[in-house]
């Protein structure tokens, strides 16, 4: 049996799949501090709601910005 596509069907092409997918940065140590940043992972709550949904660009973003948060606390011990 031979399968044949008549004229006027058309194929859709996919969509390029995104190759690299980032690990989320959640440690869970999940606790708000008063400016509604993650204490654990540095992240904001809209980042962390976005996170799932999130392109790889967005990702590699909210990652280089919550590693900044983190970095810049002032942690005293």
């Amino acid at each position: 049996m031979r399968c044949t596509m008549s004229e006027n069907q058309n194929v859709k092409r996919a969509e390029p799949i995104e190759t690299c997918s980032y690990k989320s940065p959640c440690v869970r140590h999940c606790c708000l501090d008063d400016k509604d940043i993650c204490i654990g992972c540095g992240r904001t709550i809209d980042e962390i709601c976005r996170w799932s949904s999130a392109t790889n660009s967005e990702k590699q973003e909210i990652l280089i910005n919550c590693l900044a948060r983190v970095q810049g606390r002032n942690i005293s011990t």
